[in-house]
């Protein structure tokens, strides 16, 4: 999917507009047990470094392009892949947009494959800089966490996608940023798989916090392989989550 979404990029941009293309998260990281990749619910990130600077009155795919993007996406893949066992998701994001958000914090260097440039210059974490950051940022599901119950109170099974999708983008780096806030050094708090996350949690005494985010990512499981029609199991991914996101909240509330 990472091959087919660089050769459409470049149908779109020349090489001279584009300076980076990397791929990072989950599908890059050792893949222990069930918890550490789940089809669907899990990202391909893919990070686009373009020549030129922000503009906030141009965005960087007009719909032209982005349209254009996903049919080459789409049909590259499946040339590549013509019988897959499911397709990947993909999440494509500037990353020239990210570095203008304050809180925002590189990945570690072990985590990010180059499929296109020069690899990323290896910028030194400021550790409390990066605590902080990873604190603030659990601190500020509480709004979510409070609206949840009417978020998903009227969503049927077919309409459960939206929350879930919601859901797993929350969950997912709340138990790094947990460790980080716990004292985990930022390296290692996003350098490993969530297998390693939850021995962590577990050598820490947060077995509460480890058995919610391992139940989170196999209830997505039984949830992808119903074909998502397994309503106990979408409910089950809810109630795993947001006991996921209050017990990393207490954490960062009590650091």
């Amino acid at each position: 999917m990472a091959d087919a979404f660089l050769a459409a990029l470049f149908e779109v941009y020349t090489p001279d507009e584009v300076t980076r293309v990397t791929v990072k998260g989950s599908s890059r990281k050792p893949w222990d047990s069930p918890i550490d990749y789940v089809p669907t619910f899990s990202d391909v990130d893919i990070h686009v470094r373009y020549a030129a600077p922000p503009d906030p009155d141009r965005p960087y795919v007009s719909l032209e392009q982005g349209l254009r993007m996903q049919e080459a996406v789409e049909d590259g893949y499946h040339r590549r892949v013509p019988a897959p066992l499911h397709v990947p998701r993909l999440q494509f994001l500037p990353v020239n947009v990210l570095e203008t958000q304050p809180l925002y914090v590189p990945s570690p260097p072990s985590t990010v494959h180059v499929l296109y440039g020069t690899p990323p210059d290896v910028a030194e974490i400021d550790p409390e800089t990066s605590r902080s950051a990873a604190r603030s940022l659990l601190l500020d599901y509480r709004p979510y966490l409070r609206l949840l119950g009417e978020h998903v109170s009227e969503k049927s099974t077919p309409y459960l996608w939206d929350v879930l999708r919601q859901l797993t983008w929350r969950v997912a780096p709340a138990v790094p940023r947990a460790l980080e806030v716990m004292g985990l050094p930022y390296e290692d708090a996003w350098g490993i798989n969530r297998s390693t996350a939850v021995r962590r949690l577990e050598v820490a005494g947060k077995d509460e916090l480890a058995h919610a985010y391992t139940s989170f990512y196999l209830h997505e499981w039984a949830f992808y392989l119903s074909g998502y029609s397994d309503a106990a199991a979408g409910r089950a991914i809810v109630a795993s989550a947001a006991r996921v996101l209050a017990l990393a909240v207490a954490i960062a509330e009590s650091a």
